[in-house]
């Protein structure tokens, strides 16, 4: 750990120059001696990574190994270098490495944003089945707004697959999805007429808002067996304000306002 956190400092020191040295009293030599620090400094980082500037070379092992890859430009990393297929752009970097461990897993970057590749079906499988990409992602206000108890944002564990089970076995059954599968087939109907009238009327047609919409007419319908034909309609519209309303920043909006006496 020693030393890692001095393998991380090493490259501080040029930015001490200025004041030892005697341009200290001219303020435009101290900035253009501070810019050539920077410089020294970003291009020693970038020089000492396998995987590009936003992999300082501590980071970019795997036990004793660094991890392979590509070093790209600085600052930059491999972004111009990507192109208009990127996918067939990395497979063919990973390619030129045959005979190395970067055939199977390739470091590079994207601007600051560190990155890795694999084109080898066993390295993917394993980085795919690893709990830190194949569990949810953790929010945690959808966990504070929902109490940890919804099956999108439950943690891991008995109560989450209890969930699971009771979802595949009455909501998601073959027996079940048939049954819906009429309703369905008419969310899917009003959503390509909205969809069409709209670019009949504008020109252009703003998916998110219809998408949005069917979601909540299919949710209304599966579970109150009430379907809008339109997102006009009033309690349409109401339902729609009342879902925007649970929204982090509408929530964080109602808090910031000043409490409402309930007593005389």
């Amino acid at each position: 750990m020693a030393g890692m956190e001095t393998s991380k400092d090493t490259n501080w020191w040029v930015f001490t120059l200025p004041a030892l040295l005697p341009i200290a009293a001219d303020p435009l030599l101290v900035v253009l001696s501070l810019g050539v620090a920077l410089l020294a400094a970003t291009l020693i980082a970038w020089a000492a990574s396998s995987g590009g500037p936003a992999w300082p070379h501590h980071r970019s092992r795997i036990g004793k190994g660094p991890i392979p890859g590509i070093r790209g430009f600085p600052i930059l990393g491999s972004l111009l270098s990507l192109g208009g297929l990127p996918h067939r752009t990395l497979a063919a970097l990973s390619r030129l490495h045959k005979n190395s461990a970067a055939s199977k897993l390739m470091s590079f970057s994207l601007g600051s944003t560190p990155a890795v590749v694999s084109s080898d079906p066993a390295t993917a499988r394993e980085l795919l089945s690893h709990p830190l990409l194949s569990d949810r992602p953790v929010k945690l206000s959808a966990r504070e707004l929902f109490f940890s108890r919804a099956i999108g944002f439950a943690p891991s564990g008995t109560y989450w697959r209890f969930l699971r089970r009771l979802a595949s076995s009455h909501l998601f059954s073959p027996r079940r999805l048939a049954f819906h599968s009429a309703a369905r087939a008419a969310d899917a109907s009003t959503l390509l007429r909205a969809v069409a009238a709209e670019q009949s009327l504008k020109g252009a047609v703003l998916l998110r808002r219809h998408l949005q919409f069917a979601a909540l007419n299919n949710i209304t319908g599966t579970t109150f067996g009430v379907r809008y034909e339109d997102s006009s309609h009033p309690e349409a519209r109401e339902l729609q304000e009342m879902v925007r309303g649970l929204r982090p920043p509408r929530i964080l909006q109602h808090l910031r306002q000043p409490p409402v006496a309930l007593l005389p």
